[in-house]
């Protein structure tokens, strides 16, 4: 739904809500590490799709994770 349409049933009318300071806003990758979740949603089947807000600044964090191994 990245392109403003919905996968599963075609509808155009997609809500995107980015939380700013519920739980659901953040996702942990470690115990001091987290990135912040968009969420997009058809207004029609109700369909839900999440993403990573930054994607680079995710992977950077990742990379940093897995070398401390974890």
């Amino acid at each position: 739904m990245k392109n403003s349409v919905c996968v599963k049933c075609g509808n155009s009318d997609i809500f995107e809500n980015k939380y700013k300071t519920s739980y659901r806003a953040w996702t942990k990758i470690s115990m001091l590490t987290r990135v912040r979740i968009i969420e997009r949603i058809c207004s029609q089947c109700g369909y839900i799709e999440s993403y990573v807000e930054d994607v680079q600044k995710f992977r950077e964090q990742l990379a940093g994770v897995i070398k401390k191994g974890g």
